[in-house]
């Protein structure tokens, strides 16, 4: 299951020329998914999993680490479809 948010964060990012913050990842999914996510018992926690999509693709090389971001604000190492 999160590894579809892996998919949605890298989509958000990839769409917003490689960065954005958090409130703009989380309007893109809700904006783009919310049918997949309405009336199902992810609806209660997909705000929490996305974040985890977030750290997995950190681990992997994907997004830039926390640390070398400006606060609130996410990126992608490259903006490269084809990184996943």
């Amino acid at each position: 299951m999160r590894k579809k948010y892996e998919k949605w964060v890298f989509e958000a990012l990839y769409e917003n020329d490689g960065e954005a913050t958090v409130l703009e990842v989380a309007k893109h999914i809700w904006l783009n998914n919310r049918k997949e996510i309405e009336g199902t018992e992810e609806f209660y926690s997909w705000s929490y999993n996305f974040r985890w999509g977030a750290t997995a693709l950190r681990k992997k090389g994907i997004m830039v680490n926390a640390k070398y971001s400006p606060k609130g604000v996410w990126q992608l190492v490259e903006k490269d479809k084809n990184s996943r």
